[in-house]
């Protein structure tokens, strides 16, 4: 070996490793010889370690594999034992019509090259007959192509009913057809909203229309698709006040997950090329995130990582999105309040999440002197509490009765506290 490496593969490495490895062994053994001399052809977007060290070797430009059909599948050739694996990731496509300046999808090849749809249908044609459970596809865009998109969701929907997928999705590509073709498929979709602050993300190379995003996403509810969005924290220009307020944005379109994590400067970005132009502070190594921003010092950093741990707990683990928007309404409070009031009050209350959210939420209606709708609202909790394991849960009020005007729409917690008679045995 010489140094760190013998080779480094620029782009997308399929064929030009095979290729490579077809060269070393025409060359025979490497005993005593330098890893290069095998290289009497040049492999394109390979570098030779010895040729770096001393200067001699130009800097090739990045290989791609233009046929993407070119390469054999490891899903149909045997490759992969599927029935072994918990779940799969499918990569339809290559990359990225954005520019995002955190992210690299984009760079390298501009557009997006497919799969054939003939390819992802045998796929899915294995996939199926193996069992697969779960599917994550990788494409940063799913729906870019609003009509491949759709073709795909229908293949999908004959072909593997049964399995589970994951897309990644921008809310500007929606539209009722689409919406209702996510509907009909075991799915969740994932939207990047990164934040509700135009001028904030035009930093990044992003924009967005608050009024389309939530017209857009409202089609996903409409049409019952389980939906989740991404948050970033540590963006340019943005502050702690910034950041609670487009968590509210997005908590208010009941979301059924939220994603919250801190922006990162990963090397080879654009934003890594600009981010000491905009004063940003972040780990030289892995994970690469931000420290502070001249907007968002660390003690802002701090309390954002704070409300996303706290929104991890109670949103997504907790299963709040079914009440979460009727305790708001009740107390009065933003939603990013709901998750800072958490974020305070389980630092010195330990229980299971289940009692801790019941006794949170108790806690908030009791200091509010409406102790009464706080019963009411941990009965709520209880109703909506899923859980796999056989139990016996509380309840101050009838359960059936509060379960029926639930499913009949009623969800203000003053008028259930007038409709629900209470729960003789406490338990049910």
């Amino acid at each position: 070996k010489t140094g760190l490496f013998d080779f480094v593969f620029r782009g997308e490495a399929e064929e030009t490793l095979a290729a490579l490895l077809s060269l070393l062994v025409e060359g025979g053994s490497r005993a005593g010889n330098a890893v290069s001399g095998a290289l009497s052809v040049p492999v394109a977007g390979v570098i030779a370690a010895d040729s770096w060290k001393t200067g001699n070797g130009r800097i090739p430009e990045p290989a791609f594999v233009e046929n993407l059909d070119s390469l054999s599948s490891p899903f149909l050739d045997g490759t992969l034992n599927l029935p072994s694996y918990g779940g799969l990731l499918w990569e339809l496509s290559r990359g990225c019509p954005f520019g995002c300046h955190f992210c690299y999808e984009s760079r390298g090849k501009l557009g997006v090259r497919v799969f054939s749809l003939e390819r992802l249908e045998r796929e899915l044609e294995v996939f199926a007959g193996a069992g697969v459970a779960q599917v994550y596809v990788l494409d940063p865009t799913f729906n870019v192509n609003g009509k491949r998109a759709k073709n795909i969701l229908e293949l999908i929907r004959r072909k593997a009913p049964s399995i589970h997928f994951t897309f990644e999705a921008r809310s500007e590509y929606l539209d009722p057809e689409l919406a209702a073709l996510f509907s009909s498929v075991s799915c969740s979709v994932q939207i990047g909203l990164q934040s509700a602050h135009p001028e904030v993300l035009v930093h990044v190379g992003r924009n967005m229309d608050r009024d389309d995003f939530y017209e857009k996403v409202l089609l996903l509810h409409e049409a019952e698709v389980v939906y989740g969005f991404d948050l970033m924290y540590g963006l340019p220009g943005d502050s702690l006040d910034g950041f609670c307020e487009s968590l509210d944005f997005a908590l208010e379109m009941r979301p059924n997950h939220l994603d919250i994590f801190p922006l990162a400067v990963l090397p080879g970005t654009r934003l890594a090329e600009e981010a000491s132009d905009f004063g940003l502070v972040w780990i030289p190594g892995p994970p690469y995130t931000v420290l502070s921003t001249p907007s968002m010092n660390s003690s802002d950093m701090n309390e954002a990582q704070k409300i996303a741990e706290a929104c991890e707990q109670l949103y997504n683990k907790g299963g709040a999105v079914a009440w979460f928007s009727m305790v708001t309404e009740a107390l009065s409070l933003r939603p990013s309040g709901l998750i800072m009031e958490f974020s305070a009050w389980s630092g010195t209350h330990r229980a299971s999440l289940f009692e801790s959210l019941r006794s949170f939420v108790q806690s908030l209606f009791d200091r509010a002197g409406k102790k009464a709708q706080g019963r009411v609202a941990a009965d709520i909790i209880s109703y909506f509490h899923d859980t796999d394991d056989p139990s016996v849960l509380p309840f101050y009020h009838d359960p059936a009765e509060l379960g029926a005007y639930l499913e009949s729409g009623i969800d203000n917690i003053e008028e259930l506290l007038l409709l629900v008679p209470k729960n003789p045995h406490d338990t049910a």
